[in-house]
């Protein structure tokens, strides 16, 4: 299995590493080049974490396009943490 591997660049430099060798879509972990954010989606979760300024997460959180709910570096987001639709 091949390790996770953490992108820099903007946003929409992205799209370049389809070009990389032994890449299948984009990366897991990327961050501007400013390290104004930093996003993560592991394969393994349905879901993506963002971290960033106070305003991004702000417009984030109040763009009706998209679900997001806001966590706390204590916040536990493992396959685990849903405790509403546990499966049986």
């Amino acid at each position: 299995m091949k390790q996770d591997e953490l992108f820099q660049g903007d946003l929409s430099d992205q799209m370049e590493t389809l070009h990389v060798n032994g890449m299948r879509g984009t990366p897991n972990y990327w961050w501007s080049q400013n390290h104004s954010f930093c996003f993560c989606s592991p394969l393994k979760f349905p879901f993506s974490l963002v971290g960033g300024s106070r305003e991004l997460i702000d417009g984030l959180l109040n763009n009706k396009k998209i679900e997001t709910f806001p966590v706390q570096a204590d916040t536990r987001v493992d396959s685990g943490s849903d405790t509403i639709n546990v499966k049986l």
